[in-house]
């Protein structure tokens, strides 16, 4: 099982140098685990990569290349120095923000949070050039319900993934 995902992982890896050669440039910095303390993907602020086999397993090829992707723009954009007082939340807006500029180059997992998704789902109005941290704001005033909804989500009472992309382990204190 461990060789599987080593060849997934390397297959979308190598995909990645050529469609999106920034990230797969960050992607060679990491070291690569496979845990099942995510639900999806997720990093560290250490450079470390933690992929759930079952997870990564599950995804088309394509969308495990949008998804390395994900979880290295995590680390770019800082996003596991960021403290907040509720990383949920947080995580689902950095989400936001990544994902809603690599759909526009890559496959990523159907459902994964995108600004145009919060905005239809929770009647909201995130500009689109938002950060995260003013997305997680915005998103501290729907707090209880998304957060219930979201575990919802990672505790499989629902179809779907917790937000089908990764997740950013900011506050792990690692």
């Amino acid at each position: 099982m461990i060789q599987k995902i080593k060849q997934e992982y390397e297959d979308a890896k190598n995909t990645l140098i050529f469609v999106y050669p920034f990230a797969a440039s960050l992607l060679a910095r990491v070291t690569v685990t496979v845990s099942n303390t995510v639900p999806t993907a997720g990093v560290d602020n250490k450079f470390v990569l933690h992929i759930n086999q079952k997870f990564f397993d599950g995804l088309r090829p394509e969308e495990r290349v949008g998804v390395l992707a994900h979880e290295v723009m995590h680390l770019f954009f800082l996003h596991t120095k960021v403290k907040t007082d509720n990383p949920l939340l947080f995580n689902i807006a950095a989400d936001a923000v990544i994902n809603s500029v690599l759909e526009r180059i890559l496959k990523l997992p159907e459902g994964a949070y995108t600004i145009e998704l919060l905005n239809s789902h929770y009647n909201l109005n995130i500009q689109e050039n938002a950060s995260a941290l003013e997305i997680y704001d915005i998103l501290k005033k729907y707090g209880v319900s998304l957060k219930l909804e979201v575990q919802d989500l990672l505790n499989g009472n629902s179809g779907d993934e917790e937000n089908n992309d990764g997740d950013c382990k900011e506050n792990s204190g690692d």
